[in-house]
């Protein structure tokens, strides 16, 4: 559980990530 909730997190990142480039 611990594993998917650090991809959760790394996936949110990189949406916050990619709308900043916008």
């Amino acid at each position: 559980m611990g594993m998917q909730m650090t991809s959760t997190v790394i996936h949110m990142l990189s949406q916050a990530y990619k709308l900043e480039q916008l």
